[in-house]
């Protein structure tokens, strides 16, 4: 595929399909390895990362809230308001975690401002959470420890990793 910029790649095992966006696009794509099929779902914003729900649906970070979305039906459900934050942060990228929560950074735009992006977990119900407030510039590739007990992610802009205990 031809991206301007594919990020969030998440893989799902059962389809055995690489997921992934271009969020200047405003796109979903899927490639299939064994077969090299493409899929190419379009959103109305900017979609920043995503994760699978255990009803087939995807929770999606668009540019300031989250929304469910249904492959097969396109249908794009609100899941949060938007953010609580200066209009420069925007949802960036995210990863389900050990605990069934959806976690998200952000990343602010406006440089100049610095780390006032924060790391966020949303409930299944929709609620969000501000679990680290104000302290990345851009929050950037959320992972865990496979015993899940370590959760890693880095700040770009500053160029650091970052670990902290877990607790799944």
């Amino acid at each position: 595929t031809k991206c301007f910029v594919g990020e969030s790649p998440t893989w799902e095992p059962t389809s055995r399909r690489l997921f992934f966006t271009d969020a200047e696009k405003h796109q979903i794509l899927a490639y299939g390895v064994d077969d090299g099929a493409k899929q190419t779902w379009t959103l109305p914003d900017q979609p920043r990362s995503f994760g699978f729900c255990r009803s087939g649906r995807l929770i999606v970070a668009l540019t300031r809230r989250l929304v469910l979305f249904e492959l097969a039906s396109n249908a794009v459900t609100d899941l949060t308001g938007d953010l609580d934050e200066p209009e420069s942060v925007l949802l960036n990228d995210g990863r389900v975690g050990p605990d069934g929560w959806y976690w998200v950074g952000g990343s602010n735009q406006d440089k100049a401002r610095g780390r006032i992006s924060s790391l966020y977990r949303i409930s299944p119900a929709g609620k969000i959470e501000r679990v680290i407030a104000s302290a990345f510039a851009t929050l950037n590739g959320l992972a865990w420890s496979p015993d899940g007990r370590t959760m890693y992610f880095a700040d770009s802009a500053p160029g650091t990793i970052e670990r902290c205990d877990f607790d799944p």
